[in-house]
């Protein structure tokens, strides 16, 4: 917590050691033999410390992709070690699937605050191709909770998107996984086409109605 004070007032010189700030991060993000219950605490305030920096001096991360690109690996890294269980899907303690907050697990929503404020500090040509590239191996996995989180961040990509061209290639898979055999899966992707129509409106409607129609 003191670090991150200091980051506020200090910031600039911090970003002479940013690199060495970054490998600590990695460091102790990936490390799981804190107390159990310091653990989540320890690793959130390493992702937090470096973002303050960054919200001070975003050329730290628009001018160096790499470790831009290591950030985000960690910190999806991150997400995916949470992981609600099926049932709790199967047995809704909501009505319906709308009523349910689409992200019940802490490290993926916390991973959803960070994202959204990197991309109100970054410019957008730099930040959402990266991103994309990094959601887009997320979901490209087997693994039914990458493709839960991936979609999840999709829905990001789609909201921070200045024209549907920029997303377009993504359309057909968020479409496929609404087939999925797992619900959060299904849930997601759906989420998804809700935010492709609330983004895009009629230019989006208009162009996929014959597939929106059966949803």
């Amino acid at each position: 917590d003191i670090l991150i004070d200091i980051s506020s007032f200090e910031s600039k010189l911090l970003a002479k050691h940013f690199n060495d700030i970054i490998i600590l991060t990695s460091k102790l993000t990936t490390k799981t033999d804190y107390s159990i219950q310091n653990s989540q605490k320890i690793r959130e305030l390493s992702f937090e410390f470096v973002i303050s920096i960054v919200e001070s001096i975003p050329s730290l991360f628009v001018k160096d992709i790499n470790n831009l690109k290591l950030y985000l690996d960690l910190l999806y890294k991150y997400a995916l070690e949470s992981e609600t269980s099926n049932k709790e899907w199967s047995t809704p303690s909501a009505i319906a699937f709308s009523d349910l907050p689409t992200i019940s697990e802490d490290n993926v929503r916390f991973t959803e605050s960070i994202i959204d404020r990197l991309n109100s500090d970054l410019n957008n040509e730099v930040f959402i191709p990266i991103l994309s590239e990094v959601v887009t191996a997320l979901v490209s996995k087997d693994s039914t909770h990458c493709k839960y989180v991936g979609l999840i961040s999709l829905s990001q990509v789609i909201c921070y998107a200045d024209n549907m061209k920029s997303v377009e290639s993504i359309i057909p898979f968020v479409f496929n996984m609404l087939k999925h055999s797992d619900m959060k899966v299904r849930f997601a992707a759906a989420n998804c086409i809700d935010e492709l129509a609330t983004t895009f409106q009629d230019e989006f409607t208009s162009k996929y109605v014959s597939q929106i129609l059966p949803i």
